[in-house]
């Protein structure tokens, strides 16, 4: 799909830069419909507690987390995660698609 296209460079990308990083089988960590798949999820935490629970367990093992995260604003408490990410001087890559009929292309290629 095009957005495992996306992963994947950067996965590379941050190979050939010597980043190891933390094997997370999850696709979309952030969004709380997919809330329990979070490896770092308890019950009553909201994705704010669980990333950042997740970010301190990497981090201490010297690893980096690569996530993929469609729509951050669907998070919930969006303020306190970008404050958490910020806090800990975070690398973000956004990719944006201009071509309308490229981006439904993809949208629906990650939903089958």
């Amino acid at each position: 799909t095009c957005s495992s296209t996306v992963m994947q460079y950067a996965r590379a990308l941050l190979q050939e830069m010597h980043v190891p990083l933390f094997n997370l089988q999850v696709k979309e960590l952030l969004r709380t419909v997919h809330i329990e798949q979070n490896p770092w999820h308890h019950e009553g935490d909201d994705v704010v507690t669980a990333f950042q629970r997740g970010l301190n367990e990497t981090s201490s093992q010297g690893l980096g987390l690569l996530f993929n995260n469609f729509k951050v604003t669907e998070a919930e408490g969006t303020r306190s995660l970008n404050e958490v990410l910020i806090s800990r001087g975070t690398r973000t890559v956004i990719v944006h698609r201009a071509n309308v009929l490229d981006t439904l292309v993809c949208e629906v290629r990650d939903c089958f």
